[in-house]
């Protein structure tokens, strides 16, 4: 996870020409997390017709994704399959039936 200050720091360095790799070297970060928010922030310098020295961008927390995987639920056959693996392990859960 990356904090607003963090965010805003990537984008200081960036401003003062700091290379991306650099940057996320120095920062501790994925190039790619700083290329995320450098892009962010280039992005909304293109939208913002009102040629400030900074966006707002810079001053709204980090976004994350949210992950699209299905949904599963404990059945029975996941409940087999557990304890072929492991001969030890007790489950029990609440039965939506």
């Amino acid at each position: 996870m990356i904090t607003l200050t963090e965010k805003q720091t990537i984008i200081q360095l960036h401003l003062e020409e700091m290379s991306k790799r650099k940057i996320a070297k120095k920062m501790k970060k994925s190039r790619n997390t700083v290329a995320k928010y450098i892009q962010e922030f280039e992005n909304s310098k293109e939208e913002d017709v009102r040629n400030l020295p900074f966006t707002e961008e810079i001053l709204k927390p980090p976004t994350y994704k949210k992950r699209q995987g299905k949904k599963r639920v404990l059945t029975e056959n996941y409940v087999a399959i557990l304890k072929k693996m492991n001969g030890n392990v007790s489950i029990t859960w609440e039965s939506n039936k």
